[in-house]
């Protein structure tokens, strides 16, 4: 994965990432679309008119026979308490590997998103959305404004995870101007 790469070079710049899906002839349930997600190490200073809207950790890839693994690894790599996880944002998963899922959620601790409430799953809602699927969770998850730690699972050739901590958003009031 191109962010892994980035994450292994230490670079100290910003790194965007541009996920799309289109196709010639759309395929049954997809949907086509872009996102864009900026990525920053935490040491990279900032410009004052820019604030970060939350903190993403390296994601953890893995096969779905090892699910429960993959998901306690994101949260130890998330630096989270699985049980203080209040949201999961699924992508990518379909119905015939629910059962695995929530299997692994209890196996690894991560009981407050056992309920379909805490649960945000994109594909029933715009359709699936392939590669694109794991960056439009986390730029769902932002827009949601939950700040406590979120949970972003996506399918694609392998399962992934990761602790995404959302910022609260930042204030424009400038009327002490």
């Amino acid at each position: 994965m191109l962010a892994d790469t980035w994450l292994d070079l230490d670079e100290n710049r910003p790194l965007l990432m541009i996920a799309a899906e289109w196709y010639d002839t759309p395929l049954p349930d997809s949907t086509e679309g872009a996102v864009a997600v900026l990525l920053a190490p935490e040491a990279l200073p900032l410009p004052e008119s820019v604030v970060a809207c939350g903190t993403l950790h390296r994601p953890v890839n893995g096969a779905l026979d090892v699910l429960s693994d993959v998901l306690a690894n994101a949260a130890l790599w998330g630096h989270a308490d699985a049980t203080s996880v209040s949201h999961t944002w699924i992508s990518g998963l379909d119905a015939s590997h629910d059962s695995a899922f929530l299997a692994a959620l209890e196996a690894a601790s991560f009981t407050a998103v056992k309920t379909s409430d805490a649960q945000q799953r994109l594909d029933p809602v715009v359709g699936r959305s392939g590669a694109m699927g794991g960056w439009l969770s986390i730029a769902a998850a932002v827009e949601s404004g939950a700040t406590a730690p979120q949970l972003i699972f996506h399918i694609a050739q392998a399962a992934q995870a990761a602790i995404l901590y959302v910022n609260p958003p930042a204030s424009h009031d400038n009327s002490h101007e």
